[in-house]
């Protein structure tokens, strides 16, 4: 691992940020004249913009709920996007329902909106997001033991309120969880939603047998390493454990007849890559999202997961099956991120920092002795109030309810929650 905590890599201090004066001008043009223009525009009640990854991709959340908004009566649901290949596989499936984010049209379409569905930030969704009048739903992008928003060490205030007062709800999986995204978005309590978040239906759904028609290593046994990307740091060896000899794991997995499949976030996959070369066995395979677009659609193919500190042991735990956890910089990572709750309580599988404790742990679990299937009942009762699913159905019918976002700054009650300036918040 490069990097250390401090270091500066996509590190951004509580105050200032990396806005240049010019950049930050152009801002405050561009709210204030997309701001003026949201209060002019009437809104249509069943017009829907859904976006995310910063219109860089069709997944997530955002993806899930989209596709089953586009099969209800009703509603006119849009995906906004900056990519000109994801703009063109959306058009291939849904002819008119995407549209390029920074286009006159994504402007007029935003404007009429009811509401803007994401998964990031109002940047998943182009120039109508500089509206200071938006009302987003925050479906996020998974929540696991890190911490988030102002809750982290260190942040960027003032963005993270120019990006917070237009939330005017974040959608999640349970009550506990609400409590994280209350205290990082300094959202109130009543105004999150723990309905289960949409990507989870899918999770939680019959495998599809294309995947494993098209990918024929998801026909055996499979490991899954997906580790956290640290804010500070590039991860440079992609074995669970750093520095490891790979002939034991390799022969390991030979004996199970398993494959190791290994998830990095995309700014890694090429040391990932380098890491399976290395390797040099069929029995270490690269699953970045070049191989696997959805996440979920591969962890229902999954066996055992390895992670350290990634929120997607949070969704695997609705399919029940061993994980173990390889928290190998655990007090470095503390030390610069921080966690929500107590990550050694509520991380339901053995904790493995040395090579020997990894293969004595795999061999365990891929022989079928399960020691912590008790404690995974525990965690997903805690953090997965709806595990049967239904996530889509649930979120719409909360949308339906509500009034359409009436076109300027309302007040909203912050129960519990920072108080910023008057006016700074619209519900």
């Amino acid at each position: 691992m490069t990097g250390a905590p401090g270091s500066g890599v996509n590190r951004r201090a509580r105050t200032g940020g990396w806005a240049t004066p010019a950049r930050a001008a152009v801002r405050v043009l561009l709210t204030a004249a997309v701001t003026a223009l949201d209060y002019l525009v009437p809104k249509s009640r069943r017009l829907l913009v859904f976006g995310g990854d910063d219109g860089t991709k069709f997944a997530g959340n955002p993806r899930e709920l989209f596709l089953h908004a586009c099969g209800q009566d009703g509603w006119r649901p849009y995906w906004f996007t900056t990519s000109p290949s994801v703009f063109a596989a959306v058009q291939a499936e849904h002819p008119g329902r995407v549209v390029r984010a920074n286009t006159l049209r994504a402007l007029v379409l935003g404007l009429r909106a009811r509401l803007f569905l994401v998964s990031h930030s109002r940047r998943d969704v182009g120039l109508v997001g500089y509206s200071a009048l938006c009302r987003f739903v925050q479906l996020t992008h998974g929540v696991g033991p890190k911490t988030m928003g102002y809750s982290k060490r260190e942040v960027d205030v003032a963005a993270l309120d120019r990006e917070t007062r237009t939330y005017a709800h974040v959608v999640c999986s349970s009550d506990l969880e609400a409590t994280f995204w209350s205290a990082a978005y300094q959202v109130p309590l009543a105004d999150i939603w723990p309905a289960g978040v949409p990507r989870n239906d899918l999770i939680i759904g019959p495998a599809d047998p294309a995947l494993a028609a098209s990918h024929p290593v998801l026909r055996g046994r499979t490991v899954l390493y997906a580790p956290t990307f640290r804010d500070w740091a590039l991860l440079e060896d992609y074995l669970p454990i750093p520095g490891m000899d790979p002939a034991p794991l390799v022969a390991l997995l030979e004996r199970h007849d398993a494959t190791l499949l290994v998830r990095p976030h995309y700014y890694e996959a090429d040391a990932a890559r380098a890491t399976i070369a290395r390797v040099g066995s069929p029995r270490v395979q690269a699953a970045d999202d070049t191989v696997f677009g959805d996440t979920n659609a591969l962890l229902q193919h999954v066996d055992v997961l390895i992670t350290d500190y990634s929120s997607i042991y949070m969704d695997f735990l609705l399919l029940d099956r061993p994980m173990l956890f390889n928290p190998v910089d655990l007090e470095e990572y503390e030390g610069a991120r921080g966690f929500l709750f107590d990550y050694a309580d509520n991380t339901p599988g053995a904790k493995v920092v040395t090579a020997e404790a990894l293969l004595e742990a795999l061999e365990a679990e891929l022989s079928g002795a399960d020691p912590y299937r008790s404690e995974r009942a525990r965690v997903r009762a805690l953090f997965h109030k709806h595990p049967e699913g239904g996530a889509r159905q649930r979120i719409m019918a909360e949308i339906d309810r509500r009034p359409v976002r009436w076109p300027g700054p309302l007040p909203r009650a912050r129960d519990g929650v920072r108080p910023l300036p008057a006016g700074e918040r619209v519900a």
